[in-house]
């Protein structure tokens, strides 16, 4: 028996991977709001 669709699970699945994107790009950021570039992207 299956409760949901298999679109519907998609569909949660993908805007799972977007917030989990979008929370993470703030990590790329320095203290000022700026994004780091090459040489600051290796310390990490």
């Amino acid at each position: 028996m299956r409760l949901v669709s298999h679109p519907v699970i998609f569909g949660f699945v993908n805007d799972l991977a977007i917030i989990i994107f979008m929370s993470q790009l703030e990590q790329f950021k320095d203290v000022l709001g700026i994004w780091l570039t090459a040489t600051s992207l290796y310390i990490l």
